[in-house]
């Protein structure tokens, strides 16, 4: 259904792809503010779920033992633009949550790498492993990764100034 829903209306596809991006970046900023850790620990891990879900569980591809090795336009269709949205809350909330964005930038690479190979090692998943979704989930972290850094600088500006204007407690 969601793949009929997005096929049909493919040209708005890219506009929702970018206002849920400023609603994840809108609430983990509000979140980070509010000093929320275990929220934010509970999202990257439904964020995690998420991922495993879609990726290792029963699909309807005539699947092999092999992968598909190509790199296209990452933004060339709905099925790489899923793939990238696919890594940006994972990528989001687990920066946030730990502070290492570099750390949760591989880390979700690897995690993507290793769904890759699972699916090519167990065709029965009905799972077509293929790099192109590698890099496109690649992609997707490193967004989750510097929009967790956005939010991360603009929490640290907003306590500098709140610390600056606030009245000298020694007085």
């Amino acid at each position: 259904m969601i793949t009929t829903l997005l096929t049909q209306y493919a040209a708005f596809v890219p506009v929702t792809f970018i206002v849920a991006l400023a609603l994840v970046g809108t609430a983990g900023w509000l979140l980070q503010r509010r000093r929320m850790a275990r929220t934010l620990t509970v999202l990257a891990g439904l964020s995690l779920v998420a991922v495993l879900a879609l990726t290792l569980t029963r699909g309807d591809v005539q699947a092999s033992p092999f992968c598909t090795f190509a790199f296209e336009d990452p933004f060339s269709d709905l099925g790489s633009l899923a793939n990238i949205g696919m890594m940006v809350p994972l990528a989001f909330f687990g920066t946030l949550v730990t502070r290492r964005p570099v750390f949760v930038l591989a880390a979700s690479s690897i995690l993507s790498a290793l769904i890759e190979i699972t699916q090519a090692l167990l065709p029965a998943l009905g799972r077509a492993c293929d790099t192109e979704d590698w890099f496109t989930n690649t992609i997707g972290a490193s967004i989750g990764m510097l929009l967790a850094l956005a939010v991360i600088i603009l929490d640290r500006r907003a306590t500098q100034h709140r610390n600056a204007s606030a009245p000298n407690a020694q007085d």
